[in-house]
């Protein structure tokens, strides 16, 4: 949880306000109190590169949100995000 502002700083980075993907620090720290729910971070150089939030039910799981910082795209950090 002590991720999550940096998380919510990322993705107000990663999404053009206009689209409405407004996931508020409490909506992520909602989320990951759910039983099934992780967040997965990428770093480089000590800094949040971007993020993967999932949850998994049963023997299903759903990717809520992934965020990369725009200036670290094309970097294989968002697939390396969904390969983990």
């Amino acid at each position: 949880l002590s991720d999550v502002p940096e998380v919510v700083m990322t993705r107000g980075e990663a999404f053009d306000a206009k689209y409405g993907e407004a996931w508020t620090e409490a909506q992520c720290a909602g989320i990951l109190g759910m039983p099934g729910s992780w967040l997965t971070l990428a770093r480089s150089d000590g800094e949040l590169a971007g993020f993967a939030l999932a949850r998994a039910i049963l023997n299903e799981a759903e990717l809520l949100l992934i965020a990369v910082r725009p200036r670290l795209r094309r970097s294989g950090i968002g697939s390396a995000l969904l390969d983990h």
